[in-house]
């Protein structure tokens, strides 16, 4: 019994050598690990910081920019309405008739992109424009500038429920300014009644068509249609919209131009 007693007791004390002598080992690695671990740690914090101040000033910089952009446009269309507004004063002193619409064209080119700029908000953001409301923008713009020569003329805006991209918006905008200038100038010679159609439909599955006529006097089949600047303007910006100016005469007994180009989408909006 003496002898299994101490045995147990060697085996016992044999065991818990083992044990201290493992817990030391342990002991000591795990210390010698605190200091990779340490490093590990705060090289996550670290970058995780870095990362962080990189969002922060990535924000910043697209906000300053954002703010920058606005204001220049802010600036040029302050501009522009005040070349308008100055174009406007030299056309009331004006005694002829033709003085006034060639000043009056003017200040409705200065008015329109002015507007454009208002309504379109050049900025970065790349926003979509509501055709239908920016269409009556525009009409009710180049009213005001030709007050007179719109008095007696009743226009009508049809427009497909779509959105452009401002880049379209804005040359669909100077189409339209020139050609309801040309309209109320040349239209209607005698200062009778008349009416003008603004419309913008679609053309096949992915096309538009964007359509001025009128049913005033027509084009003079003697004369270049393409001669005017007004027209050679619109078929510029019919290019820089990639689609085509298709000039012809109205079912109204009138003139009509046409310019048909790819782009638009449905308005999805609620």
């Amino acid at each position: 019994l003496l002898s299994v007693s101490r045995a147990l007791a060697r085996r016992c004390f044999s065991s818990s050598i083992t044990l201290a002598t493992a817990c030391t080992r342990f002991t000591t690695f795990s210390l010698r690990m605190i200091p990779f671990m340490w490093y590990f740690t705060v090289s996550s914090v670290i970058s995780m910081s870095r990362a962080k101040v990189m969002e922060l000033e990535k924000q910043r910089l697209a906000k300053a920019l954002e703010t920058e952009r606005s204001e220049i446009n802010h600036r040029i269309k302050n501009s522009l309405s005040t070349m308008a507004s100055l174009v406007a004063l030299k056309r009331a002193r004006q005694k002829t008739k033709g003085a006034k619409e060639a000043l009056a064209d003017i200040e409705c080119r200065f008015a329109t992109i002015a507007e454009l700029y208002s309504v379109l908000k050049l900025d970065a953001r790349g926003e979509l424009v509501h055709a239908p409301v920016f269409f009556h923008q525009i009409v009710s713009l180049v009213k005001e500038g030709f007050i007179d020569n719109a008095n007696h003329v009743r226009m009508n805006v049809r427009c497909v429920d779509v959105e452009l991209h401002p880049r379209d918006a804005f040359a669909c905008g100077l189409i339209i300014n020139e050609l309801l200038s040309n309209c109320l100038k040349h239209a209607f010679p005698d200062g009778g009644g008349g009416m003008i159609d603004v419309s913008l439909e679609r053309d096949g599955s992915s096309g538009l068509s964007l359509c001025v006529r009128d049913n005033g006097k027509g084009f003079n089949s003697h004369t270049d249609k393409g001669a005017t600047s007004g027209l050679k303007l619109v078929d510029v910006l019919a290019k820089q919209l990639g689609g085509s100016m298709i000039i012809s005469d109205s079912d109204q007994n009138g003139a009509q131009v046409r310019v048909d180009f790819p782009g638009g989408r449905l308005d999805t909006r609620p």
